[in-house]
């Protein structure tokens, strides 16, 4: 089978994306965060600074993977498609979030180099919380798809496992996303090697343990 122009164009983009990214880390380890420019990164990524700002709005959002917002969007989808029929709301709302969070913790040869990046500049973590914060509306309507609520002038049925109010979603989003931002500070702080998947469960459990505190 060939693939379809648009199959080749999104793969193009994907590889250019790859290369920037990569550029930007090796740069920040090598000669640290101040002394690296777009215009360096853009050298050796092989494009021009006119192409790098086509894939990231700054030198730091390159550095650590952060992905724009529209992408950021096709991720929830993806998500939802996936997840929707799954009965546990809090596992399905943390893995949501690391896979909006996740371009920071790749299962490739760059986590290594963006551990030690962010242990040195703790600082470039906070760009993806931000970004979470400006894309809450989004995650929240996320959250209430999983969660299975209905709009106000319909009835659900409650289920042990999806909570059926509306007021629900909400604390779960919170909770999850304050898990989900202790278990990745922890991470960085000790200098783990652990797993995106390690980190999701610890996350998971962190909120389970949080409920049935407050029960």
């Amino acid at each position: 089978m060939t693939s379809t122009p648009s199959g080749l164009r999104d793969r193009k983009r994907q590889e250019t994306r790859a290369r920037i990214e990569r550029a930007a880390a090796e740069l920040v380890l090598a000669h640290g965060l101040p002394g690296v420019t777009v215009d360096a990164i853009s050298e050796a990524a092989e494009i021009s600074p006119r192409t790098f700002f086509n894939y990231f709005e700054s030198k730091e959002d390159a550095i650590v993977g952060l992905h724009g917002l529209d992408e950021t969007t096709e991720t929830i989808a993806t998500h939802l498609a996936r997840e929707e029929q799954q009965n546990d709301l809090v596992g399905s709302t943390v893995r949501l979030l690391f896979e909006v969070w996740g371009t920071a913790l790749p299962d490739s040869s760059l986590k290594e180099i963006r551990m030690e990046i962010l242990r040195r500049n703790p600082e470039l973590l906070e760009r993806h919380m931000a970004q979470m914060g400006r894309m809450m509306q989004q995650l929240s309507a996320a959250v209430r798809t999983l969660a299975g609520e209905s709009s106000a002038d319909e009835t659900t049925t409650p289920t042990d496992s999806r909570p059926s109010s509306p007021s629900w979603s909400e604390p779960v989003l919170a909770l999850c996303g304050a898990a989900v931002r202790l278990t990745v500070k922890d991470w960085i702080a000790g200098g783990s090697t652990e797993s995106s998947d390690v980190l999701e469960s610890r996350a998971i459990a962190l909120v389970r343990e949080a409920i049935e505190r407050l029960r």
